[in-house]
């Protein structure tokens, strides 16, 4: 059972114009199509690629696990060392369970709430992944939420919430939102359960909790854990995670998924890798920015790390109800306009556009490039 306030949401932007693309392959920040043809990629395998396409050491760690026998009939020991790894990045992980996707990572983190608290009720705070029908209270509105919460009463199980919103474009949380949930879950007994199947390590390696210094009870993760293979997990506090009768099945890709995640953490733990792509994606803004700015255009750029949207809104956009203004008819255009011009950006006037650690000076220039040729018209 859910408790909900009502909540305008964006419209889902329409089928974008021209043919869509059909991705053949990638390398580096670049993908192909069908044709041959090359693009700037800015999604990125929807975030899971935050080390770009085929990046050597993981290619290398999924041949070696495809030479080896994939399957993961015998990946315990992998298993093992992702769950290690996690949990040391992770504030809130004290137990790491894998699953087979970002779906069951949440459905599991939601079981788990249930069974340790004895609660029935689970407030979603905005959408989240795998629970996209789940009714939401409003993002970002900490009195709506405590309307809820009293109205639940005891029977609350859990707060659900992104941390930053993603599906309804990246949208940061706003000053005390994040520690008055924490708050609030405090209070009434309820688990705080963050959905970081996007920004875990995309806000920063410790996911969106290390960036804002709100610690969950239950955190769900999603295939960036698996250099984009198919993998989920569920990470909380020890006597929470043992109230588990059954665990979610592993994941779906086998040795194969854990040993792209073990080298995507390990590119990731490299020396100044997240103050280069925090570089870069600040560059990128600016530059998308500036291009709008010089257009005439009114356009709002939200960005937390590598991720971002640019919305086509008059206003500022702080939640779902000020995102539903955005004019997802004119992110259409400008979608197909860019891939023309050999930039694939996100089709969804409410995805995120995400960026990796591949991306370089000559792709921002491209990208920005083409924006102010669209842009201008």
């Amino acid at each position: 059972m859910t408790v909900a306030c009502d909540e305008a949401k964006p419209r889902q932007a329409p089928d974008t114009p021209g043919e869509p693309l059909a991705i053949a392959g990638g390398c580096g920040a670049r993908v192909r199509d069908v044709n041959g043809r090359e693009y700037v990629d800015c999604v990125c395998g929807d975030g899971a690629l935050i080390v770009g396409h085929a990046h050597p050491a993981v290619a290398e760690a999924v041949a070696r696990a495809g030479a080896d026998g994939a399957d993961g009939a015998d990946a315990g020991a992998l298993e093992a060392e992702l769950a290690e790894r996690l949990a040391e990045a992770l504030p809130s992980a004290d137990t790491v369970h894998l699953a087979a996707s970002a779906a069951d990572a949440t459905a599991g983190a939601l079981r788990l709430a249930r069974a340790f608290t004895g609660g029935t009720k689970v407030l979603a705070c905005g959408n989240s992944h795998g629970e996209a029908d789940m009714p939401a209270a409003p993002y970002n509105d900490l009195a709506a939420v405590e309307s809820a919460v009293a109205e639940a009463g005891d029977d609350l199980a859990c707060i659900l919430v992104e941390p930053i919103a993603s599906t309804i474009g990246v949208v940061p949380p706003a000053p005390g939102f994040l520690p008055g949930l924490r708050d609030l879950c405090d209070q009434c007994g309820a688990l705080l359960v963050f959905d970081e199947t996007t920004s875990g390590f995309r806000a920063a390696y410790g996911g969106a909790q290390s960036l804002y210094g709100v610690t969950p009870d239950l955190t769900a993760l999603g295939k960036i854990i698996g250099g984009g293979l198919p993998i989920g997990a569920v990470a909380g506090r020890r006597e929470i995670m043992e109230t588990a009768a059954d665990k979610p099945a592993g994941p779906a890709s086998g040795s194969a998924g854990l040993s792209a995640g073990l080298a995507t953490l390990d590119a990731l733990r490299e020396p100044e890798v997240y103050e280069a792509l925090e570089a870069t994606s600040a560059r990128l803004a600016l530059l998308l920015a500036g291009a709008a700015l010089d257009a005439g255009l009114e356009v709002q750029l939200n960005r937390v790390g590598s991720m971002m949207t640019l919305f086509f809104a008059p206003v500022r956009v702080t939640d779902a109800r000020s995102a539903a203004r955005a004019d997802a008819d004119g992110y259409g255009r400008f979608f197909a306009a860019m891939l023309e011009r050999g930039v694939h950006l996100p089709s969804s006037q409410f995805s995120p556009i995400f960026l990796s650690t591949a991306h370089t000076s000559d792709d921002l220039q491209q990208i920005a490039e083409a924006a102010a040729r669209v842009l201008l018209g």
